[in-house]
């Protein structure tokens, strides 16, 4: 998931011009909600 985040960052960052269909976002939204509860999973004391 990190590495699909990064190469997308970085697409979005130095390419001309790049558009996500809503299904995509839909995708990235949910990964980064998980990677976040798990971060926060990892965190707690």
């Amino acid at each position: 998931m990190i590495n699909k985040a990064f190469n997308r960052r970085t697409k979005s960052d130095y390419d001309t011009y790049v558009s996500y269909d809503k299904a995509e976002v839909e995708e990235m939204f949910t990964e980064m909600k998980e990677f976040i509860v798990e971060i926060k999973r990892v965190l707690k004391p």
